[in-house]
């Protein structure tokens, strides 16, 4: 993991370009990541209730048991981390604020606040979407993964339409439980993919996630 440390400076910078190998391998979580910051679920995502996990480490959340619900995960009800956007002239990091836990047990709580990450080193990001926007977040969001016509102007980030059929990846819709890092997901709804990386939905805690499917093992 990259060593944490506070920048300044205001606003979003232009469109990231992935730049250098770290970058290239992160490419799929970068496109995920801009989805939500250029289109119109910019307004209907909560950028301050978020987590994000590595096999090491989390930001945002502790480790909690999970209940036997029909959906859950292993993070907490409510999620404390904030997505600031990307570091300006570097795709490869994203600017957040939280404090580190150590994937450890029940997730150990440090005091050591982060300030930035390196993409290459995110498992997985949950997020939520702004209180009563839940299911008008996950609609647009299969909409935008999912566009009505490839002809139709594509916004900055890959085509789905244009992917190959993966057998390795869940079909859009079914119901996958997975292991990531430490974090473990169940009953969650695959709405599609960018890249490698897996976007689900979690219609029982009303949240998201964004997973490296290099780095899950997918159980069901």
């Amino acid at each position: 993991m990259q060593e944490s440390y506070y920048t300044t400076g205001g606003g979003r910078p232009p469109v990231p370009q992935p730049q250098t190998d770290g970058a290239q391998r992160s490419e799929g979580m970068v496109q995920a990541l801009q989805m939500l910051l250029r289109s119109g679920l910019s307004g209907l995502v909560d950028f301050g209730a978020t987590a994000f996990w590595s096999d090491t480490f989390l930001v945002g959340s502790a480790l909690v048991q999970p209940t036997a619900a029909a959906a859950y995960d292993n993070l907490d009800d409510t999620l404390t981390a904030s997505f600031g956007g990307f570091t300006p002239c570097a795709c490869e990091f994203i600017d957040v604020t939280g404090t580190l836990y150590l994937a450890v047990g029940a997730g150990v709580e440090t005091d050591i606040p982060v300030t930035r990450l390196a993409l290459e080193d995110v498992d997985g990001v949950a997020f939520a979407a702004v209180a009563g926007d839940y299911q008008s977040a996950r609609a647009l969001m299969s909409r935008i993964l999912h566009p009505a016509s490839c002809r139709d102007a594509c916004p900055p980030y890959p085509d789905p339409c244009c992917e190959p059929c993966d057998p390795d990846f869940p079909a859009v819709g079914r119901t996958v439980a997975l292991v990531t890092g430490p974090v473990v997901i169940v009953g969650a709804v695959m709405l599609g993919r960018i890249g490698d990386v897996l976007v689900l939905a979690n219609d029982t805690d009303e949240r998201f996630y964004f997973i490296d499917a290099d780095k899950a093992q997918i159980i069901r």
